[in-house]
């Protein structure tokens, strides 16, 4: 049976959460502006990073690239280079109102779906860890969380109607 071992104390946070059980670390944000990794042995926070997110939300994890992205809600994208401190390899602008992101690491593509613009931003996340845009979905209000599948589909929530919003990604990978 499961049960509790302790708690780590995140003071400012967690706002949201990744795991790369290879790397030996969790990844989460303060709801401002910083983002932490914490060693998965010690559970000690062991970096700080700033994050360039006036409000951090979503995070999401290239473990094989060592990248590792945040979505901050004035609706930005963040790319930390893990494999060089954290150190902040590109930023990118599109829609607002940003939550819950995602990644497809076989397409290289970063998911940041906006409840405030009703759109989905689809970036291009380059093997540097650059970002492009390379397309703009209309989604619905409040449609701030996304999740992406192993079959080129990118799965929106759209609370204020009760339902999942599918999207096709047959955009092209990025190399």
């Amino acid at each position: 049976m499961p049960a509790h071992k302790e708690f780590v104390a995140i003071p400012g946070g967690p706002e949201s959460l990744v795991v790369d059980a290879k790397g030996g670390r969790a990844y989460t944000n303060l709801w401002k502006d910083k983002t932490l990794a914490i060693d998965l042995k010690t559970r000690a926070i062991v970096a700080r990073w700033p994050n360039r997110c006036a409000d951090s939300r979503g995070i999401a994890l290239d473990a094989q690239r060592g990248l590792l992205f945040v979505g901050c809600a004035e609706g930005k994208a963040v790319v930390f280079d893990l494999l060089h401190d954290g150190v902040v390899r590109d930023t990118l602008s599109a829609g607002s109102g940003v939550d819950i992101i995602d990644y497809n690491p076989r397409l290289g593509h970063l998911y940041l779906p906006g409840g405030k613009s009703e759109t989905m931003a689809i970036l291009g996340v380059s093997k540097a860890g650059k970002l492009s845009l390379l397309s703009t979905v209309k989604t619905a209000r409040a449609a701030h969380c996304v999740v992406a599948d192993d079959h080129h589909q990118a799965w929106v929530c759209d609370p204020s109607h009760g339902r999942l919003l599918l999207v096709d990604d047959t955009l092209p990978a990025v190399e």
